[in-house]
């Protein structure tokens, strides 16, 4: 048997007329009608009025603000409130007062700006920078 040699110009050629023959054939199966679901409501006693998470600490305010911040160390709440990484790749206790965190690199704000140590110390207050 004598191998085919095929260059990849016409490989990818032969490949995409192959798909586009796949997507617009008449044998193409048919998408199931849309199965009608039921609204779900969640129902909570407020809004919270602020969304720092330094200056409310509520119920209803992590309802809402976990789903907009990141934490540095992220809290399993199914798993007996295990924590684990979230920003923070690692961390330990230096001494009393201090902890030193390894960040996980490529996290991007909402500007595409890259998250750095000191924007982290920046979160804290003054007295971290």
């Amino acid at each position: 048997m004598t191998p085919v040699r095929l260059s990849r110009r016409v490989t990818c050629t032969g490949l995409g007329a192959l798909g586009v023959a796949a997507w617009s054939g008449s044998g193409r199966a048919q998408s199931p009608p849309p199965v009608a679901r039921p609204n779900i409501v969640v129902a909570v006693q407020d809004n919270p009025d602020p969304l720092d998470p330094f200056l409310i600490i509520t119920n209803i305010s992590f309802r809402v603000q976990d789903n907009i911040y990141d934490y540095l160390i992220g809290t399993d709440y199914l798993h007996n409130l295990k924590q684990g990484p979230m920003l923070a790749t690692e961390w330990h206790r230096v001494d009393d007062l201090t902890m030193l965190f390894t960040l996980r690199q490529g996290v991007t704000f909402h500007d595409g700006s890259e998250m750095t140590a000191e924007d982290v110390a920046f979160t804290f207050g003054p007295d971290c920078r």
